[in-house]
């Protein structure tokens, strides 16, 4: 009792000589700062898969300047994976006696896996969530293109051998960095139109991707079978999501690490 007498009095003249509150405010800068580390890189962890899904609109990508084998579509769909294509490749757009070089998207009914498609019904106008792709004999052009053509949404333009009424105004796309030298103004098409198009001959310079998506584990052991699917065939490149991210975790890291000594070095000075 009487240790326990004492330790209150102790406590109760270090409280009123303001030592107690020191140690209190100490202790506060010392939480706070490795509060705010954990904070600041979990939020910037979630940012990275974020962009990286934008980067890729998918889990994972097989790109190459030929066709991935349709042999790895039923077997991706036999894992549980959904599935896509997306063809890119350069054309001149032409509307009456204007004509504008474009990067020409052909994506299949499912695209994209990740993210969405943005589009507006004219230039500048509202943007909204796009429920599929451009219907067969239509096209969604960036609002570039329709300034450098001078149409309107509705007015027809031809694609090589072939004719589109430029429906909407494409405002977004998730992987728009993956065009044919990333041109800028980008134009959507409808994967069965190609054909039509009579613009892929051999020689042509297409970018061919295969995207995959689903739960990650189904998507790694799929990654993991590439390697006997794709063995004799060269010029494939293999990407995910946590492959976009190498590069942006890299500076995480050396962020993180900093940071990270900032706290120290603030919990020490506590």
């Amino acid at each position: 009792m009487n240790a326990l007498r004492f330790a209150w009095r102790s406590l109760w003249r270090d409280f009123k000589s303001g030592e107690l509150a020191i140690l209190a405010i100490a202790l506060i800068v010392a939480v706070g700062a490795i509060s705010a580390v954990g904070l600041f890189t979990d939020r910037v962890e979630r940012g990275m898969e974020r962009q990286a899904g934008d980067i890729l609109a998918a889990d994972l990508v097989i790109s190459g300047r030929q066709r991935a084998p349709d042999s790895l579509i039923p077997d991706a769909e036999l894992r549980g994976l959904r599935t896509a294509e997306r063809w890119s490749f350069a054309s001149v757009v032409i509307a009456g006696e204007a004509s504008a070089l474009a990067d020409v998207i052909a994506v299949s009914d499912s695209y994209p896996l990740r993210r969405e498609v943005r589009t507006a019904p004219r230039p500048f106008g509202p943007q909204e969530v796009a429920s599929g792709i451009p219907a067969r004999g239509s096209v969604w052009l960036d609002a570039r293109l329709f300034a450098q053509l001078g149409i309107e949404p509705g007015e027809t333009v031809s694609i090589g051998a072939a004719e589109f009424v430029a429906e909407r105004v494409l405002e977004y796309v998730p992987d728009q960095g993956f065009g044919f030298a990333n041109l800028g103004a980008s134009l959507l098409l409808n994967h069965a139109d190609v054909p039509a198009t009579e613009l892929i001959r051999p020689g042509s310079r297409v970018t061919y991707r295969m995207l995959f998506a689903g739960d990650w584990d189904k998507v790694q052991q799929f990654r993991l079978s590439l390697a006997d699917s794709l063995a004799e065939r060269r010029g494939f490149n293999v990407q995910s999501v946590r492959d976009e991210r190498l590069g942006m975790r890299a500076a995480l890291d050396r962020a993180g690490r900093f940071l990270g000594f900032a706290a120290v070095v603030s919990v020490l000075l506590a």
